[in-house]
């Protein structure tokens, strides 16, 4: 394991981890007591909070992290990482300088850390996890490709070209399923609202967001159902039908599916957090 994985590891139970052409994915468990010391890492990385929560200190910063926060932090950069009273599951997502530099040839990177709550960087980075989960050392296209979406995701990369912006539909697309994902949308009523024809509908946002406007919905739904499992007391049920699912067994069944576990298993391990939050 490289120096970034090897820190962490001091820290935290490593769960399950592989390699992959330059790139460094590991899924982490801290503690209900640990606190990270102010440290650095010799190579760029993202970490992705699954559950649970951490408070991450960096140059004068304090970023409070719950479930669907993704953190990047450049290569050298000091920061603190706090778990104490939650705890947290992470993936841990460390990039060699030779990816970055591929993003470079496209975009300027940011000399500082980054804070992203949700979205597609949340989605690729969840996606990232489940490859891991599911097969341990998962395909290296697989990796290369979701890291590549994900690098242009947040930066602006090589997924995006300078020359090539999104079209103003497709902008319109996912404002209006940001907008409206607990609703029982058609592909015919999005194409109708934008003006274009389902089929460049289809292709357009899977070229560009890198699923079908189906599985982005479904992690939408996920996102705010994670938000309000850790917030709120509210029934199952209700959670399930504010998020856009039929019922709460389809609800229960697709959460497991993309979290690794089970809404009453995810709101037990944020048990500490929600009792702070609900105060």
């Amino acid at each position: 394991m490289r120096s970034g994985l090897a820190l962490t590891s001091q820290y935290a139970d490593i769960r399950r981890a592989c390699e992959v052409a330059g790139l460094t994915l590991a899924e982490t468990a801290f503690s209900a007591d640990v606190r990270m010391p102010c440290h650095e890492h010799g190579l760029a990385h993202f970490y992705l909070v699954l559950h649970g929560a951490c408070t991450d200190s960096h140059g004068g910063t304090a970023d409070h992290c719950a479930p669907s926060t993704l953190m990047f932090h450049p290569a050298g950069t000091r920061h603190s990482c706090d778990y104490r009273g939650h705890g947290a599951q992470t993936l841990f997502i460390q990039t060699e300088e030779r990816w970055l530099e591929r993003v470079r040839e496209h975009a300027g990177l940011p000399d500082r850390s980054v804070s992203i709550r949700g979205g597609v960087p949340v989605w690729l980075a969840s996606r990232l996890y489940h490859e891991l989960r599911e097969l341990d050392s998962p395909p290296p296209l697989v990796v290369e490709g979701l890291v590549l979406q994900l690098l242009g995701e947040v930066f602006g990369g090589p997924s995006i070209p300078a020359d090539r912006r999104s079209p103003r539909w497709l902008r319109q697309v996912r404002d209006l399923l940001h907008a409206r994902f607990a609703e029982r949308l058609t592909l015919d009523e999005i194409a109708q609202a934008v003006g274009i024809h389902p089929d460049r509908l289809c292709h357009g946002f899977r070229d560009r967001y890198g699923c079908s406007v189906g599985e982005y919905v479904r992690q939408l739904r996920i996102e705010f159902a994670c938000r309000q499992l850790a917030t709120s007391d509210a029934p199952l049920v209700e959670i399930a039908l504010a998020a856009g699912f039929a019922d709460q067994s389809h609800f229960i069944k697709t959460f497991k599916r993309r979290m690794g576990m089970t809404p009453a298993e995810f709101q037990r391990h944020l048990s500490p957090q929600r009792k702070r939050t609900m105060k």
